[in-house]
């Protein structure tokens, strides 16, 4: 039975900062692991207007352990109406969830005021091109990968679905609920999930 790990003991595993026994037990437990950050731009993204950490958006790779993986993933975007981004409850938090449930994680880190809103959703849209070259690399299945957001996120992961491929463009997507404050789920695969599977709709 999977029980859970305090968020201190996750964090301080991630870090390498507990004793290889308590690692040896966080990892038995099902602890995602950070494999990797990935800069979307490493040449610089497109209208930087610096080169601190908010001008570079990259992306936070977590895959779940091996014996859970179902190769599936999503792109997260944080919320945080443009101007910040909540990075943690709307980001981390929710990979980890995902982590416990079979799916990889990859949080996106996008650009915020004083960017536009459209290179936000320039980054939403190279994250998730990103995210597909290297699918194969990351043992996930290009067929099983979508985005998901909040608030503002949302809004970019709805933003993103209409520019994506064909399959996209040819069925209208769906969210939880109104952009503005919601959940949004966005889905790249040849197929949208079955109705079962999808979350209530929100009157």
């Amino acid at each position: 039975m999977h029980r859970s790990i305090p968020a201190v003991l996750v964090t301080a595993v991630c870090c390498g900062a507990v004793s290889e026994g308590l690692a040896a037990e966080a990892a038995t437990a099902g602890a995602a692991v950070v494999t990797r950050t990935e800069v979307l731009w490493p040449e610089g993204a497109p209208g930087a207007l610096g080169t601190a950490e908010a001008d570079r958006p990259e992306l936070t790779v977590t895959l779940p352990p091996a014996g859970r993986a179902t190769g599936a993933a999503m792109v997260v975007c944080p919320g945080g109406g443009y101007s910040v981004l909540m990075m943690t409850y709307e980001g981390h938090d929710i990979a980890r969830w995902l982590n416990e449930h079979g799916m990889a994680a990859i949080v996106l880190r996008y650009r915020v005021k004083p960017y536009p809103v459209t290179q936000s959703v320039a980054d939403g849209k190279r994250a998730m091109r990103l995210v597909r070259t290297r699918a194969k690399d990351w043992g996930l299945d290009p067929t099983r990968l979508g985005m998901i957001g909040f608030s503002a996120g949302g809004h970019l992961a709805m933003s993103w679905a209409p520019a994506s491929t064909p399959a996209i463009r040819r069925r209208p997507t769906w969210s939880s609920g109104p952009v503005a404050g919601r959940t949004s789920w966005c889905w790249s695969t040849p197929r949208p999930p079955s109705a079962a599977a999808r979350p209530p709709m929100s009157k």
